[in-house]
């Protein structure tokens, strides 16, 4: 009849959250760069009140809606090209700091097959398919070795601290290359920080 009611779906990808992270460390498909602002971080950890999703339920957390962060999906380009295109160093040292996000967020998150270990499609042009690779579970390189590793330790680090993916959010630093928060439940408080300055910070 064409008539609807309600809110809709719980949960959905966070695509203004996955933006501004690939702007971060990377680039977006559109080319559209934020330059190297960690501050684009403090939105990406807000909850999801905060970020004008609404929905009239008694979910304290975010008021019915549960925000899917995610970094890339069938539809959209891989961080490892959208690094290439703009970059030429630290390739896997923006994947960490993006996947390090991911752990630090509350509510869910998706790990496109592949993310975990840097893949790429080594082409310079934008398609619905760029990103439908091949993938791989063995053969890895040293250092997609290394990446999946380290997101193997990030995944489990956030399964047994609550207040990773569930806890409370608050902004404690942000610069263009520094960013620290703290998030916390009644029984725990964990501190994410992020230094993209390229020399050694004292927190």
């Amino acid at each position: 009849t064409g008539n609807a009611s309600g809110y809709g779906l719980r949960s959905c990808f966070d695509f203004p959250s996955r933006y501004k992270l690939v702007q971060m460390f990377a680039m977006e498909e559109s080319k559209k760069v934020s330059g190297l602002s960690l501050s684009n971080l403090d939105y990406v950890m807000k909850s999801a009140s905060a970020k004008g999703y609404y929905h009239p339920s008694n979910d304290e957390k975010a008021n019915g809606y549960l925000p899917n962060l995610f970094i890339t999906n069938h539809d959209l380009v891989r961080l490892g090209d959208l690094i290439n295109w703009k970059y030429n160093d630290n390739y896997w040292k923006r994947h960490k700091a993006a996947l390090s996000t991911l752990a630090a967020y509350t509510g869910p998150i998706t790990i496109y097959y592949g993310d975990e270990y840097g893949d790429k499609s080594n082409t310079t042009i934008s398609s619905d398919n760029i990103a439908r690779t091949s993938g791989k579970i063995s053969g890895f390189t040293q250092e997609e070795q290394d990446l999946h590793d380290y997101v193997a330790k990030l995944m489990t680090i956030r399964n047994e601290n609550e207040a990773l993916w569930n806890g409370t959010y608050r902004k404690l630093s942000s610069s263009d290359t520094f960013f620290a928060a703290e998030k916390s439940t009644i029984e725990q408080t964990v501190i994410y920080l992020v230094n993209y300055s390229g020399s050694a910070t004292n927190y």
